[in-house]
């Protein structure tokens, strides 16, 4: 299950780790633990079986060294990705999952995300991606399991999540350097 940034910070206190000291998180996830322990000056360690997470990871632990203004322009162009995009895969089950627009789109974010110079950008602009697509896609969203939304339950636009995550992404960002 998921860490919340404040008991992660509160599990650490309690354990008496202070700045300079370390912690390490043997099922990490998404790194909330690892993460909240570099905002308190404690160096952390995180290990996680499932390759999505650490992925996921690496790209929240990347953003935090990072400038957050310098950060929105480097990944600008996910706000404005080129018109034409790269294949996503399998069309016709994709299109069980996504309106042909938000399909569309999706190819030219992706295009967007393979134009990125840095691999640790590209890792940082599809945790942003994913985290709207979701929300796009006919999987009903209040659902972890794979099930589809109720009929009259539309899926958002995902160039407006798409900007919504990135907002907030860099809103995040600003506020942990703050």
């Amino acid at each position: 299950g998921s860490v919340y940034l404040q008991l992660a910070r509160a599990e650490i206190r309690a354990a008496g780790v202070r700045g300079g000291g370390r912690v390490l998180d043997p099922v990490a996830g998404c790194g909330t633990t690892v993460i909240e322990a570099a905002s308190m000056g404690v160096e952390g360690h995180g290990v996680d079986a499932n390759p999505l997470a650490v992925l996921v990871s690496q790209a929240k632990l990347s953003m935090l060294g990072r400038e957050p203004d310098r950060l929105a322009a480097d990944l600008a162009s996910l706000l404005m990705p080129p018109r034409v995009g790269i294949d996503v895969g399998d069309p016709e089950y994709l299109a069980e999952w996504l309106p042909e627009d938000n399909y569309r789109y999706l190819g030219r974010l992706l295009a967007a995300l393979k134009a990125l110079p840095t691999d640790d950008l590209r890792a940082i602009g599809a945790v942003i991606v994913s985290s709207a697509i979701r929300e796009a896609s006919w999987q009903d969203p209040r659902q972890l399991r794979v099930g589809r939304r109720a009929p009259n339950d539309d899926p958002r636009d995902l160039s407006e999540l798409v900007d919504e995550a990135f907002t907030e992404a860099i809103a995040v960002l600003r506020a942990a350097r703050a």
